[in-house]
């Protein structure tokens, strides 16, 4: 029997091919990108820290999370730097989150919680012969009587449309049928903790020594306020520009509970059980088609150096490797 993934099956939706490479072939980069860490580093330590709530405890997770992944990925020096800044900020943040939500209003009940459930036909009940589905819950918490699903999501952005789209996340989705039939409990929903990937700094001090009011910078009232009175300047000389802060404030951090229709959760069934048979199909007869379209979007497949190649086995060579399979089960997507 094998098994799919919401990774997976997401995969095999965008493009055939990809999917072929990475789940049948089961080929990762050799050098990673560096920023593939921060996510994977700070879901990481948030594991052990609502586990332990021991901060030091989180920190040497984030630290044995680099290290290990340091000697594998990086060898100029550009890429040591980077890695050194991804490594920092994902300490800064960690820290910043366990400041930021010091109270939590919920019980944590399990974190990284493994599931396996058969793929139902969801109109004869009748299990795949095929493929089980399989996915690991970030937490999952019971607040006032209810169970919740806990997803973290580390992001570059917090904007309107983000969080507009949160509302068809078809993962948590896929995740609240599989853990009721796992556990034989109703979930009432997910807790989307947003997380930024970006640390607020003081503002930018000018050469005729004033600070910068430009709009775009990355700072906060408070720092603001800080660095007008560490360079002992006037607060009435920045009075509109404080107020235009606080009314515009950048969120570092973000949750929203949000439930699905029971409408919502029989389309997600009926997908799965149709996914399963387009991954049988294309596995029985070898075809799996490139989406040209989905090569470049919010950067670059992984994969676009092989399909452009002429020599494509000279490419998987020099630039990638065979994963582990229970590595590759146990992928998500951040």
């Amino acid at each position: 029997m094998q098994t799919l993934s919401y990774s997976s099956t997401s995969a095999f939706k965008n493009c055939r091919k990809k999917y072929q490479y990475n789940y049948i072939e089961n080929l990762k980069q050799i050098d990673e990108p560096v920023y593939f860490s921060i996510g994977s580093a700070f879901h990481i330590a948030l594991a052990e820290h609502y586990d332990s709530k021991t901060e030091p405890k989180c920190i040497e997770k984030i630290v044995e999370y680099f290290i290990d992944h340091k000697t594998e990925n990086i060898s100029d020096i550009d890429k040591i730097d980077k890695w050194h800044e991804a490594y920092q900020l994902t300490r800064e943040l960690f820290k910043r989150y366990i400041r930021e939500y010091q109270d939590e209003p919920f019980e944590v009940i399990d974190t990284e919680l493994k599931f396996t459930v058969p793929i139902i036909n969801p109109e004869t009940n009748c299990k795949s012969k095929n493929f089980n589905f399989f996915g690991i819950i970030d937490m999952l918490v019971k607040e006032n009587g209810l169970y919740w699903i806990v997803e973290h999501k580390t992001t570059t952005s917090i904007s309107n449309q983000y969080k507009k789209a949160l509302t068809l996340d078809t993962q948590c989705i896929a995740y609240i049928e599989a853990l009721e039939r796992f556990l034989n409990i109703k979930i009432q929903g997910v807790i989307y903790n947003v997380i930024l990937k970006s640390l607020p700094v003081k503002p930018k001090l000018l050469k005729n020594g004033k600070l910068s009011m430009a709009k775009n910078q990355n700072t906060t009232l408070e720092l603001y306020l800080e660095a007008i009175t560490e360079n002992k300047l006037e607060i009435e000389d920045y009075s509109e520009h404080l107020e235009w802060i606080s009314d515009n404030r950048k969120e570092y951090f973000y949750r929203e509970y949000l439930t699905f229709p029971s409408e919502t959760i029989q389309e997600w069934r009926a997908e799965l059980w149709d996914l399963q048979k387009n991954i049988r199909e294309a596995e029985l007869k070898n075809q799996y088609y490139k989406n040209t379209n989905n090569c470049i979007g919010f950067g670059v497949c992984q994969y676009f150096d092989i399909c452009i190649a002429l020599d494509k086995q000279c490419v998987i060579d020099s630039s990638y490797k065979v994963a582990d399979n229970d590595i590759k089960k146990i992928e998500r997507v951040k």
